[in-house]
Formats: C-alpha cells, sequence, structure tokens
C-alpha cells in the first residue's frame, strides 16, 4: 500500500485577474514540490516549510513556463 500526502498550499498573487497559484507538496518524509509559486511567494512558502519540519526537497516539479508557476524556483 503506497502512503502518500499531498498538501495543497494556496500562495497569493499581485494580479487582479489571478489572485492566488496553487502549488502541492506530494509526500510525507521525502517530499517534492509541485510549482512554487512567484518569487513574491518565496517566503511564505519558506515558512510553511518550516513550520511543517521539511528541511529538503526531493524535487521540484513545474507543469507549466508561467512565472506564478516557476518563478520563486529562481531564488
Amino acid at each position: 500500500m503506497i502512503d502518500t500526502l499531498v498538501r495543497k498550499l494556496v500562495l497569493p498573487l499581485p494580479f487582479p485577474q489571478v489572485q492566488h497559484v496553487n502549488t502541492y507538496l506530494v509526500g510525507k518524509k521525502d517530499c517534492i514540490l509541485i510549482d512554487t509559486g512567484l518569487r513574491d511567494s518565496y517566503n511564505q512558502l519558506i515558512q510553511y516549510l518550516q513550520e511543517n519540519n521539511i528541511s529538503h526537497l526531493d524535487g521540484i516539479y513545474l507543469t507549466h513556463g508561467h512565472v506564478d508557476h516557476f518563478g520563486a524556483a529562481t531564488k
């Protein structure tokens, strides 16, 4: 049996047309991150990881080339 946890993080965006982006953490101990949000979302993402004792990501997967999905990956 596969025991996987999927957590959805809703990160704010500064755009009037789209106000948030969904990112996902998959896994319990060994986690991957799907999408990162904007660079402006980086601190909020890091805070969530720290609060949930996630100090290592096994990978970051980007679903497509919109900046609100990959922007924080550049930090």
